[in-house]
This record gives C-alpha cells, structure tokens and sequence, in this order.
C-alpha cells in the first residue's frame, strides 16, 4: 500500500501538515475511489439484470431526454480520459501511484454508467437509485480532493485540477438530468399511482402526493382522487402470498405463523429497524457534533489562525445530519404503517377464504372468525407500529 502512494504524508487519513483535513492518498484512493468503484459494479450489475427486460414504450421528449444524458456521459468520459492523460504524465505520480488507477477508474466508470442509463431509461420507469445516491458521495469527496490540491498548491490554474473541477461540474449536471426519470406525470395512466415512477428524493420528501395534497387543499378529497394501490398492496396478491407461505410451514410447529408472516411481509420491515438503528445512531451524534462546534468556537475565539473550513463543515455536517435524521425516521414509520397494512389485509383474505370452504359443522361460532378478521387482525397490524422498540430501546 505504501507504494501506491508517493505523497509524504501517506494513507493517513488525517493530515498532520494541514489542519482538518485528509491525506491526498486517502482522498483519492478511498474517498472518491470508493465510490467510483460501487458505481462501476452496480452499474454493470444493473445492466447484466435488465438486459433481458422488454423495451418499453416511450413518446419523444423522453427519448431527447435520454439523448441529452448520454452527452453529458459522453463529455464526462472525454474530460476523465483528459484527466488520466494529465495524471500519467505529471512528474509527480508515478505509474503505480493510486492517482493513476483512481483516473483510470473515471475511464471506465462514465462508459459504463452510459450504458446503464441507457437500459435503465428505456426498460423501467424511474430515475436510478444507485446513481442518485452515489453521484452526490462522489461530488462532494472530489470537491474535498479539489479544496487540498488548493491548500497544498495555492492554486487551481493548473491542467489537471480545472479538469477534474470541470469533470465535477459536469457531473452535477447529470445528477440533475438522472433526476427526471423515464416518465412523468403527464405519462400516467388515469389515477395511476405516481409511486411507481418516483425517484428516491421523491420517495424520501413525499413529493410524489403533492398533487394530491393540492387537491385536498381545495376542495374535499373524493374517492375519484385518490390513487390506485399498487399492485403489491392489493388484497388478492398480499393474500395469496401469505397463503403461499401458510402452506409451506403450517405443518411444523406453533411458530408457523409468525414465520409465514415474516417470509410475506418481513423484508420492509426488517430494513424499518435497521434505518430505526441508524436513526438512533445519529440522534447521538448530534450532541457530539455540537460539542466539537462549540470547541471550535471557544477556541477561534482565542485563536484566530484556525481554518474557518471547520466550522464551516462542522455546521454542514450538523445539518446534513439533521435532515437525513428526519428522512430516515419518516421512512421508518412509512415502512412499519406499510408492513402493518399488508399483515392485516393479508389475514383478513386468508381467514375469509378459510370461512369459505368450512362446513356449518366446521365453522362454530362465527362470532370468533369475525374477531379473527377485526379485532386481532388489527392488533397484529397495531403491533408492527412501535414493535421495533426492542431494538431501539437499548439505544435510548
């Protein structure tokens, strides 16, 4: 490892010339490597997935929407292959040096998200995730590599930095062009729900019902305004899958249903407690990240020499804490209400259609079926609410 990195300062990660900041090894190896390498393989993962996915339909716009993203990919590609020719024959790096094999990555990188965007806008109806969550990792890191090349340098009039800037700036601009998806509003079929072809900032802030809000604002809402459930919410399927499940493990043991509920219904809200864990985990990192911004305060205070560049990130940070803290939360309750509704519904079909075929022998009091289909029905779906506190409550 030591090879890779010519720079005196080493892999750090903390530099221990400059303030508040990172080796450039560490920068460019492991910050913005990192997630350049998670792009290249997903993309090339999602595109081996879709590869057997129909074409779908689309009308013009979205096509020169698709045009107007592969040249930004195109531009991007040509900017990171002029930023490998610049880094391979700077007399500062070496062929070995991470820098090389970090410019070689953005090479191969842009190509292949090219392709992705492709499959993608043509086969699905929604932005990618992969690209929407990682594209901003990787701005931000190559702004921090950029904010060092500054402090070592004292400038950034030089080649291979106002590349990587404009590679930067560019890559921006598809962030902003992935954020409109393969189809819009206007493409939906009548009372279509928009949640199939939002992106994951749409998801994350609920925008996707802004028009339905705008309609309450208005006016009473009707039942003519109201979406139509998506397909995996609808009875007949959450039926029939916890169905599926039931006959497969009715026969073990007296835990069968729990297990055919968790197999139907588990995985959201399973991914629920662990966005609640990690919801915890920065409800406790607020107070941290304030003491340290009260420390730069009081120390500044006295001593004016230190970099502003810290408080500065301090305050981001706290904010950016804040509002993933927010959105991670909504998400946890949006997943727990979900789960809760797809067991009751589920119950609710698979004891009906057992009602069904019983014989008049067989069914007893029908008094009991129905407090199977109301009343426990729904404490199972009240149980999901705030079941998840055994995992949280240590924490707190």
């Amino acid at each position: 490892m030591a090879r890779l990195c010519p720079n005196y300062e080493g892999w750090g990660p903390v530099s221990k010339e400059r303030p508040f900041d990172f080796t450039p090894c560490f920068e460019d190896g492991v910050l913005v490597g990192g997630p350049l390498a998670i792009i290249l393989l997903g993309s090339v993962i999602r595109t081996f997935q879709l590869r057997s996915a129909q074409i779908q339909p689309k009308n013009a716009k979205t096509r020169h929407w698709l045009a107007t993203k592969l040249f930004a990919s195109f531009l991007c590609t040509l900017l990171a292959i002029v930023a490998l020719v610049l880094t391979v024959f700077d007399s500062a790096h070496a062929v070995n040096d991470e820098a090389v094999y970090v410019a070689s990555l953005r090479v191969l990188v842009f190509p292949a998200v090219a392709l992705f965007t492709r499959s993608n806008h043509t086969k699905t109806r929604r932005s990618s995730t992969l690209l929407l969550l990682l594209w901003p990792i990787y701005i931000c890191t190559q702004i921090l590599g950029l904010r060092t090349y500054l402090e070592i340098h004292r400038t950034l009039a030089q080649p291979l930095p106002a590349t990587l800037g404009a590679l930067t700036a560019l890559t921006f601009v598809a962030l902003l062009l992935e954020c409109n998806g393969p189809e819009r509003s206007q493409d939906l079929e009548d009372r279509e729900n928009p949640y199939v072809i939002s992106n994951v900032y749409s998801r994350l802030a609920y925008s996707w019902m802004t028009p339905l809000m705008r309609t309450g604002a208005s006016r009473f809402i009707k039942e003519d305004d109201m979406y139509e459930l998506l397909p995996d919410d609808q009875s007949k399927e959450l039926g029939e899958k916890l169905q599926n499940y039931w006959d497969k493990q009715k026969n073990k043991n007296s835990w069968a249903l729990w297990r055919a509920l968790a197999h139907a219904y588990g995985a959201p809200y399973a991914f629920a407690g662990f966005l609640k864990v990690l919801q915890d985990l920065l409800a406790f990192a607020q107070p941290q990240l304030l003491r340290l911004l009260l420390a730069y305060i009081t120390a500044y205070q006295t001593d004016q020499s230190l970099s502003r560049f810290q408080g500065v990130a301090l305050t981001v940070v706290m904010f950016v804490a804040a509002l993933v803290q927010t959105s991670i939360l909504h998400q946890y309750f949006y997943l727990c209400f979900l789960t809760g509704m797809r067991i009751r519904a589920g119950l609710i079909t698979t004891v009906y259609k057992k009602a069904l075929v019983l014989s008049n022998d067989a069914q007893g009091s029908r008094g009991d079926i129905v407090n199977l289909m109301s009343v426990d029905a729904t404490r199972m779906q009240d149980l999901t609410t705030y079941g998840l506190i055994f995992v949280s409550g240590p924490f707190q």
